[in-house]
């Protein structure tokens, strides 16, 4: 090995020897220039002016007769004299190369030179660690601009702050011959060569990082203010309540019942709540569904004009049968009288007929009981007077209708000034059966005394002070009454839900709103769940179920219910922590507290985005455009004709 090395160093200072001996015609020409013992193989200077390729040589010896070959993968250090060569920085019979100092320079300087060309290459933000620390280090070993670098062999001083090519180009001015055709072509063709690959790498890591950035972007600029509420805390715990149902507590009520409402309304049963099974009897959307008093039988309206009572808990049928309406079926309730074989129903004929039924499951007749001059929407059965309910129509009419009677009552036509407003829903105040809210076609949920309609005159009105500007076209698809009349709630069409404490003054704020769904496609329903009402169910465009903890506003469980994308329908059961929805799909979903895990609600948070940026394109839109309720319209007719082709 050291033969060798010894070897190398010696051919190494004759070919530095024999490459300077005639720099100012020969080297240009690329010539060889060598006695004809010694052959020595130069490449044009065309390779001299490109920084990154490495020279090719073959040393032959003839008195000892080894011959050394290098590759184009040489070391920096060949490189670097053959380029100091072509330069003229190296003058004939120089002996300072020889020693070991010139190496460590000529390594600093190939560091800052690979330094160089990564940083064209677009190091930037993905550089790691280790490209770092070279960049660190080749900064310090190269001097300050402007200072010069002595070597402790040589004694020249040099400059190393300036790229090789620009180098090349100060030397070549003032060596002559240096500055030929083929080196300006080289030069350019190894800077296009270097553009390239630094084009190539930008290119590839400009398609990557605007796609993530722009994702974290939109999701650091749209972040609904429901997605950052708190989520409320769990106040109801097994172990501990079931004691107190077998101890039994002091008061009113037994411990059973306490039991069972408790667990109503905890978030313990909502959170844990999953799909149970499907009902399928119908053939069209469901639009309407009710329980009974009891809970145990559960009524459905649908587009194909049929009404289905369930045994839900069987998960059966027990009767289905014409409804008599000649046009989608929109609302379906049992009236309380024993043995719920009254149901009542309205739909878009305008029409409110009565269904009797057999107790051994039979329909023995439909009759009409009044007509609305446009579509009928929803009733309102009321518990204290179980013969009696309400009805509301776009017509703007609200009746009152006795199934003993011949004629209905027809109470008051709701206007706003002399205009009438279309009502889509009506709802009775639990605890006074005088008290009702309506709501429809304008900004406002209205509360009316059936014993003061004479004068035709609300009690009060609720509507958000930031809807009440005439240019914003919103309406109320749905309002209902809480466990005891004590507060309002309002679904606005493609807004929020808003909810209004009746014992306010005429005209007060909302005092709490629920966002993050979508209400637009259709005239939707809204619900309380819970015996006291402590949260907020409503369908949505997107296809899911969304509930909120009324006092937080957070969303507490969100899941999908509807295939074909919009959920209409929500009943709870009256007695136990169940859930019946319906909506574009022809079944009917219960859903039961059967989790075992509590939800991880994957899913909700794109979701109410979605809804989100579905709003704001809407309102960019031509105001004149069609709205929700005529897109609705629109797909039924598509549907029906569908199913009358098949």
């Amino acid at each position: 090995m050291a033969s060798s090395t010894k070897s190398e160093e010696t051919m190494d200072v004759d070919s530095e020897k024999a490459a300077t001996k005639d720099t100012g015609g020969n080297l240009a020409s690329g010539e060889p220039v060598a006695d004809s013992d010694d052959k020595l193989e130069v490449k044009s200077p065309e390779a001299v002016g490109n920084g990154e390729t490495r020279t090719k040589r073959q040393i032959k010896k003839d008195d000892s007769g080894i011959s050394v070959e290098k590759s184009e993968n040489s070391s920096d250090d060949d490189a670097s004299k053959k380029q100091k060569t072509a330069n003229g920085r190296l003058q004939e019979g120089d002996s300072s190369m020889k020693g070991s100092g010139f190496f460590p320079k000529l390594k600093s300087k190939t560091k800052s030179r690979n330094y160089r060309v990564k940083k064209g290459r677009g190091m930037g933000e993905g550089s790691s660690e280790e490209d770092e620390s070279t960049t660190v280090e080749s900064k310090q070993d190269s001097p300050k601009p402007g200072e010069g670098r002595s070597s402790p062999d040589s004694g020249h001083q040099e400059s190393s702050s300036a790229p090789d090519d620009v180098e090349m180009e100060e030397s070549g001015k003032n060596s002559a011959g240096l500055e030929t055709a083929g080196v300006d072509s080289t030069r350019k063709r190894s800077r296009a060569s270097e553009s390239e690959e630094s084009d190539t790498g930008g290119s590839e890591e400009r398609k990557t990082e605007p796609s993530d950035s722009e994702q974290e972007e939109e999701e650091e600029e749209i972040t609904p203010s429901v997605l950052l509420k708190q989520k409320p805390k769990h106040k109801w715990f097994v172990m501990q309540e079931v004691v107190n149902r077998q101890k039994g507590v002091s008061g009113r009520r037994q411990g059973a019942e306490l039991f069972q409402q408790r667990c109503y309304g905890s978030l313990h049963s909502v959170q844990r709540l999953e799909l149970m099974y499907k009902l399928e009897a119908h053939h069209g959307c469901v639009n309407a569904l009710h329980f009974n008093n009891s809970g145990t039988l559960l009524a459905s309206g649908s587009d194909d004009l049929s009404i289905v009572v369930w045994d839900w808990a069987l998960g059966k049928f027990l009767v289905s049968y014409d409804s008599g309406h000649r046009s989608n079926v929109f609302q379906a309730k049992f009236l309380p009288l024993t043995g719920d074989t009254h149901i009542v129903s309205c739909g878009r004929d305008g029409q409110i007929r009565l269904a009797e039924l057999s107790s051994t499951g039979v329909c023995r007749s439909t009759r009409r009981l009044a007509q609305h001059r446009g579509p009928a929407h929803k009733l309102a059965v009321q518990q204290e007077t179980p013969h009696v309910f309400l009805s509301s129509g776009e017509d703007a009419l609200i009746m009152s209708l006795d199934v003993r009677e011949t004629k209905p009552e027809k109470l008051l036509y709701v206007k706003d000034g002399e205009r009438k407003i279309a009502l889509y829903s009506i709802h009775t105040n639990p605890l006074n059966n005088n008290e009702f809210c309506v709501s429809g076609r304008d900004n406002y949920v209205r509360i009316y005394d059936k014993r003061r309609v004479s004068d035709s005159t609300q009690l009060k009105k609720f509507c958000p002070r930031h809807l009440t500007n005439t240019g914003t076209f919103t309406h109320v698809t749905c309002a209902v009454f809480n466990y005891n009349g004590t507060e309002v709630l309002g679904s606005y069409n493609d807004e929020d839900i808003y909810l209004f404490d009746t014992r306010h003054p005429d005209g007060s704020e909302y005092i709490h709103r629920f966002e993050g769904h979508r209400n637009n496609a259709t005239v939707k329903g809204i619900s309380f769940f819970g015996p006291k009402s402590e949260y907020i169910v409503s369908g949505s465009d997107c296809g899911n179920i969304y509930f909120w903890d009324k006092e937080t506003e957070s969303i507490v469980q969100w899941m999908p219910g509807d295939e074909n994308g919009v959920v209409n329908c929500l009943e709870p059961h009256p007695q136990i922590p169940v859930l019946a929805t319906s909506g574009l799909d022809d079944d009917v979903k219960i859903w039961v507290p059967s989790c075992e895990q509590e939800p991880t609600m994957a899913g909700l948070r794109s979701a109410v985005v979605s809804n989100y940026k579905g709003r704001e394109d809407d309102r960019q839109r031509d105001p004149d455009a069609f709205d929700g309720q005529m897109l609705w319209i629109l797909w039924r007719h598509i549907r029906r004709t569908e199913r009358r082709r098949m």
